[in-house]
């Protein structure tokens, strides 16, 4: 299992976050094939 650091996640989906865009985007899109699994969690706050 895999536990990707958020900042990870989000270079690989936002384009003009870092120029290493491609790099992280191309690293999650081979990770998350039917070989490998991705996990990650997050906490949504409602005010």
């Amino acid at each position: 299992m895999l536990l990707p650091d958020v900042n990870v996640l989000i270079y690989a989906h936002i384009e003009d976050s870092v120029p290493e865009h491609a790099q992280y985007a191309n690293w999650i899109t081979k990770k998350c094939s039917y070989r490998w699994g991705l996990s990650y969690g997050y906490r949504l706050t409602v005010a």
